[in-house]
């Protein structure tokens, strides 16, 4: 297999890293791109995007220096528990130093750092306007990929990495098999974001805020400070609530949401772009795992396997967790069957945790529909006293943000050390989110 090929269908986050993580094994990777990069508008670039610390940590392990890369070119590594204060189902957590690193970036020089690290690498070619149409081989086993103008491509492995969107289920249907079955929370997320111009005594000095939608209220919102002169602002909401795409509108919507704070500073601030938004459906998961029979030949990565409700900011670092367990599993299996299998095994237990965790709190909301049921009840109670806990103890605290950035699992809450902690302290309301600081009497 060393001297042969793979390919990447989709030039996305997951699909660069993906790339990356072939390259270690194959002597050329060809990752195929519907569009040309340089000319498309991707709407997610509109809206802010954040790197959690176990992305940070992925990232670095494939491509060694990314941070810095993020730095120069603008972005901000940062610690996650100082740069920004969370409020998190309602209850605001320390800020704190906590030793985990996140990157703060605008989404489009993100993905251009990514491009052209990846295109460093002599066997790895970035090929544009190439729109998949159909795969080739058999059931037993996919043998490349025929693009839409009638170009086939040989290959030994193929890796889906076309998104949400993703075609490859329809594709399957072609040889006479099934399409994976899919779960999914159906949450009409809406985005609706706009650039203002940062001063000095907004939100007392911090580079960003972020308040998660808590039940039953279906709204939340973020801030995050792209340079020394703006803030892009991003609010969400859920099953029907979304704010009018105007700054008026932003403002108004705002002022619904529990905590004043980013009411306060849209009030307070001077718009700088008109607002963009965007609509997601919620969480899509589609059960590779549990296919019957796959063909040899083909893997899945990124959204195209499991898209979570992006309101938790899961998307980029689950990909690059996943592109790891690929890393991993091309080094040591040869056999293509016994490769497969591990690799979707390993991609579902990463998986498995962040779909639990953001399936049990969408499921709070009203309206919020699914194909499974959500978590036991019991679990969703823990960690909810473990919040409450966390706003008085720093201790959990620092495990709470571990858990939120993807570093450990939620687990690692049930430690005896934590579980004494959460239970030592008497349940009652934690501090909640107050509206952080910026001009008197904004009403």
């Amino acid at each position: 297999m060393a001297e042969q090929r793979a390919i990447v269908i989709g030039g996305s986050v997951a699909g660069l890293l993906a790339a990356r993580a072939l390259s270690e094994r194959f002597a050329r990777v060809t990752v195929l791109e519907r569009d040309d990069p340089s000319t498309r508008v991707v709407p997610e670039a509109q809206h802010f995007h954040g790197l959690l610390a176990g992305g940070l940590v992925a990232f670095e392990s494939l491509l060694p220096g990314f941070a810095e890369g993020a730095r120069v070119r603008g972005g901000r590594v940062v610690d996650v528990g100082e740069f920004a204060r969370w409020s998190l189902e309602g209850v605001l957590l320390p800020a704190m130093q906590t030793g985990l690193r996140g990157i703060a970036m605008a989404r489009a020089d993100l993905e251009q750092l990514l491009r052209e690290r990846v295109a460093n690498y002599d066997h790895i070619e970035l090929r544009a306007n190439a729109r998949v149409a159909g795969l080739l081989g058999s059931a037993w086993k996919i043998t490349g990929v025929r693009l839409d103008d009638g170009e086939e491509l040989q290959a030994e492995l193929v890796v889906d990495a076309s998104g949400l969107g993703s075609r490859v289920p329809d594709m399957l249907t072609r040889f006479g098999l099934k399409p994976p079955a899919q779960d999914h929370v159906k949450m009409d997320l809406r985005y609706t974001s706009c650039v203002i111009r940062r001063e000095p005594r907004h939100l007392e000095g911090k580079d960003g805020f972020v308040y998660t939608p808590c039940a039953p209220t279906p709204r939340g919102g973020a801030v995050f400070a792209l340079d020394d002169g703006r803030y892009m602002v991003t609010l969400l909401g859920y099953l029907g609530s979304h704010a009018t795409p105007t700054y008026r509108g932003m403002t108004e919507f705002a002022r619904g949401l529990p905590d004043r704070t980013l009411y306060a500073l849209l009030r307070d601030a001077e718009p700088l772009s008109e607002p963009a938004t965007l609509r997601h459906p919620g969480s899509v998961r589609r059960r590779y795992d549990r296919m019957r029979h796959r063909p040899r030949g083909l893997l899945v990565i990124g959204d195209a396997l499991c898209s979570i409700n992006p309101a938790y900011a899961h998307g980029m670092t689950l990909a690059a967790l996943q592109a790891n367990a690929l890393r991993r599993v091309l080094h040591a299996e040869s056999d293509e069957r016994v490769l497969q299998q591990r690799y979707f095994s390993e991609a579902t237990r990463i998986v498995d945790v962040p779909w639990s965790m953001v399936a049990g709190a969408d499921f709070e909301f009203s309206g919020a529909r699914g194909s499974q049921p959500p978590p036991h009840p019991s679990v969703r109670a823990y960690f909810k006293r473990a919040l409450r806990a966390a706003a008085r103890d720093k201790a959990l605290a620092q495990a709470v943000y571990r858990v939120m950035h993807l570093v450990d699992p939620p687990s690692a809450l049930f430690a005896p050390p934590l579980v004494s902690l959460v239970l030592g302290q008497p349940d009652t309301p934690a501090p909640r989110t107050r509206s952080l600081k910026l001009v008197p009497d904004l009403g």
